[in-house]
């Protein structure tokens, strides 16, 4: 199986990969729900005209691809072909034969499933590397393009994936942490004492050559000590206005980097910034 490097580097945005559920029973209930439904709202689309037809059926053919690459490139299901359209076949990438093609696919998803023969850990896809009669004298450069491809098994590129991923988060590139945050935020009440809250902080840096002041982006780790209620808080004895019900008193423990001491500082944490990659965004 040849991979290159970039190929690689593609891989590693995928990883870690979700193992399936490999569990018994049919599995597929829920989808076999939405595909009935599926075929029945294209039954009603056939009387239908304008935009909201439009709508309906390209909503319909998201949701059938969709389902069909999961499975197709998640799960290795490398005998079905995954084709949206074909010039000489109108039929091919409609709603109906998509619609054939997932039921298909989901009836051997269960198959599999209740054999116990789904993988452990999602599928990696790979090239199939084109054998071509060669032609004349290789020029230096195509015997150096050839070196750079390497055959390994699925397990060593999962491996160097890995390994590239650790590296592209140190770089800042990649987000794990952000990209395992759920939907919405939890609710900023008592619950959340004790829980430790990670804010985007901006600091501050000045450029050596020019002088110049730089801002940059740090995500902060901090525990919540203590929820405003709206009506008793205050940031300080002195302050006559009570805190907003919400606003959370977050720990911050000593930074011999930024020559920080442990500090106290009350915070308004918005639904607006949850996980978000900006100044105060927030998440666990």
């Amino acid at each position: 199986m040849a991979h290159t490097e970039s190929s690689v580097e593609a891989h590693a945005h995928g990883v870690p990969l979700r193992a399936p559920d490999n569990r018994g029973g049919s599995g597929c209930s829920s989808s076999c729900q939405q595909l009935a439904k599926i075929a029945k709202e294209v039954e009603g689309d056939i009387a239908e005209h304008g935009r909201r037809a439009v709508r309906t059926t390209q909503r319909q053919l998201d949701w059938l691809r969709e389902q069909a690459e999961m499975r197709v490139i998640g799960l290795g299901f490398v005998d079905f072909k995954l084709q949206w359209s074909l010039s000489t076949d109108e039929y091919v990438g409609t709603v109906s034969s998509l619609t054939s093609l997932v039921k298909d696919i989901i009836e051997e998803e269960a198959k599999r499933r209740r054999a116990h023969e789904l993988p452990e850990q999602a599928a990696v896809p790979v090239m199939k590397r084109k054998t071509l009669k060669e032609l004349g004298t290789p020029t230096v450069q195509a015997s150096e393009m050839s070196d750079t491809i390497k055959e390994i098994s699925p397990d060593e590129l999962l491996e160097m994936a890995r390994r590239k991923r650790a590296a592209l988060e140190q770089e800042g590139q990649l987000d794990t942490t952000g990209d395992q945050q759920p939907p919405r935020p939890p609710k900023l009440d008592d619950d959340l004492v004790g829980t430790e809250v990670e804010v985007n902080w901006r600091y501050w840096t000045v450029c050596p050559e020019t002088g110049a002041r730089k801002s940059t982006l740090i995500w902060c780790t901090g525990e919540v000590v203590q929820v405003a209620n709206g009506t008793t808080d205050k940031e300080s004895p002195r302050c006559r206005k009570f805190l907003k019900a919400g606003a959370v008193r977050i720990r911050w423990p000593a930074d011999d980097v930024f020559e920080e001491e442990e500090t106290f500082v009350w915070s308004i944490l918005t639904e607006a910034n949850w996980n978000a990659d900006r100044h105060m965004g927030w998440r666990f």
